[in-house]
């Protein structure tokens, strides 16, 4: 669970630095660059999460070309919204248009109201999962306050029978918990052009 969410974690951040990295892109275009300098330049003033993936892709862009550098940076970032960056790039590159702001500027504000909307439904996550937990938690704290206050009452758990009936609860609990965060997850995003 753990490392799911540090995965999404990392994914969110990733895709809101790329919302960044599409409007600089769109905004470097605009004034006159083209798009291998815009790429370029992104490696020194774009989102400090992609910065390297960036530098990296500056350095291909001058080895491979556009389509080969793109192609092994969507590798890297394995991500949707860049997929479609790329697609996109790729598509102006071979047909020369002069469009690709009017494209990275509706990519851009498509993206940031589809994490706008990801991020209301985390926050709303957040609260099955607190609620999850208060109810994994109760039992175990009510049966750590009745064996506080009245030890006696629970010697019917000392004995083998009882502690296996104690791990049994434990497991049931550990179950429930896991099958709540099961059904309150959020669909993963899949790359569609990958």
């Amino acid at each position: 669970l753990y490392y799911r969410q540090r995965h999404d974690r990392r994914r969110f951040a990733i895709q809101e630095a790329l919302v960044d990295a599409i409007s600089q892109l769109r905004d470097a275009i605009r004034t006159g660059l083209s798009v291998h300098e815009a790429l370029a330049g992104l490696a020194v003033s774009g989102p400090v999460a992609l910065r390297p993936d960036f530098l990296i892709l500056a350095r291909d862009l001058r080895l491979l070309g556009l389509e080969p550098a793109l192609e092994r940076m969507r590798v890297r970032v394995a991500d949707p919204v860049f997929d479609v960056v790329a697609t996109s790039l790729a598509i102006n590159e071979r047909l020369g248009s002069r469009n690709v702001s009017q494209v990275l500027d509706r990519l851009a504000h498509a993206t940031r109201e589809q994490l706008r909307v990801r991020h209301e439904i985390r926050a709303y996550q957040a609260r099955h999962v607190l609620a999850a937990r208060v109810v994994a938690a109760l039992p175990v704290l009510v049966l750590v306050g009745i064996r506080t206050l009245d030890p006696p009452y629970l010697a019917v758990f000392d004995d083998a029978a009882g502690q296996l009936l104690l791990a049994g609860c434990a497991a049931s609990i550990a179950i429930g918990y896991a099958g709540m965060l099961w059904l309150i997850r959020l669909p993963e995003e899949r790359r569609v052009l990958a």
